[in-house]
């Protein structure tokens, strides 16, 4: 088994999101926490196949491209209103990475046809195909506009921390 970090650690050194991230701070965004950031996957084609999982060796260009694609659209939106209201953009911003975290980790368990790839020597490869993965993360998108929607946020009242999830749960 080989670590992978769910939101590659590369992010952090992208100038594109240097702002956003030193908004939030580093301590907060916890890329090297593996329990927010990180899963274990199989390093071999025979682990690969006894687990189902997706086959973790070498680099995985186009999930870091799709990884910093979203992370674009974070920041887009941390940009557009951190003037305005910079506490709530930058809780904002924690609590939508938070939410991709958990999308790409349910995408990298999920099983059957339309499963994460990886590596192109991977033993399930079908394609390079992100539509249900784009679908989840819109529908995550859109609830978190409903979440913030929430009298709480109105009066100022939150924290910038994310919450710890549930043991066994993604």
């Amino acid at each position: 088994m080989q670590r992978h970090h769910v939101l590659p650690v590369q992010l952090l050194h992208l100038p594109a999101f240097a702002a956003m991230f030193a908004c939030i701070g580093r301590p907060h965004l916890r890329f090297d926490d593996f329990r927010s950031n990180g899963l274990l996957l199989p390093a071999t084609v025979t682990a690969a196949r006894r687990t189902g999982m997706p086959l973790h060796r070498g680099p995985h260009r186009h999930y870091n491209e799709l990884a910093a694609e979203r992370v674009g659209q974070i920041e887009g939106h941390w940009r557009r209103s951190h003037m305005r209201q910079p506490d709530m953009a930058r809780y904002e911003a924690l609590m939508r990475l938070d939410l991709l975290q958990r999308a790409l980790k349910r995408r990298l368990l999920q099983h059957g046809a339309r499963r994460f790839v990886l590596n192109r020597k991977d033993p399930f490869r079908a394609g390079l195909d992100f539509s249900l993965l784009d679908a989840l993360v819109e529908q995550l998108w859109q609830a978190s506009g409903a979440a913030l929607s929430d009298s709480s946020f109105e009066q100022g009242q939150f924290l910038l921390e994310r919450p710890q999830p549930v043991f066994g749960t993604v």
